[in-house]
């Protein structure tokens, strides 16, 4: 593709390298590879696939239950930070940012959508917490970016 995967779809990719891992024959290459003309996103083999599906599974469950503060851009930043060994206080700042930072001109906690889920606007509590390392942690363990 010319363009960049756009963020809120990278998950998706994510769960179709999860099943690919899960039930490729041996002897096929088991990568996931997303082309762009600025460079390239690629998913490593995943050795635990089936476990990490079931966990996006429960998570998808819960989801159908009551609203899960899971959001493409503050959730995965919350992720990367915690990854790079941030404290935990960085890590929130860091997907406040994304969240509803002053210098954002796009935050997520202006969707309307999310305003309806989290109408007191305070969506980045430990559950948030949680649910991005779950979803973003081993995602981001097994991903690589180039260019």
């Amino acid at each position: 593709s010319v363009k960049a995967l756009p963020e809120g779809r990278l998950l998706g990719l994510w769960v179709r390298h999860l099943a690919l891992n899960l039930c490729a024959p041996p002897d096929l290459p088991s990568e996931t590879r997303w082309f762009h003309a600025g460079g390239e996103l690629r998913f490593l083999p995943v050795v635990d696939a089936g476990k990490c599906l079931e966990a996006l599974l429960d998570l998808y469950w819960q989801g159908l239950m009551q609203p899960l503060p899971l959001f493409p851009k503050a959730s995965r930043r919350y992720a990367e930070a915690l990854r790079r060994g941030k404290a935990r206080e960085q890590c929130l700042k860091e997907a406040w940012e994304r969240w509803g930072g002053k210098r954002n001109p796009h935050p997520e906690s202006s969707d309307r959508y999310h305003q309806l889920a989290f109408p007191d606007g305070d969506a980045l509590d430990p559950l948030f917490e949680a649910v991005a390392e779950g979803v973003y942690g081993g995602m981001l363990e097994h991903l690589e970016i180039s260019g």
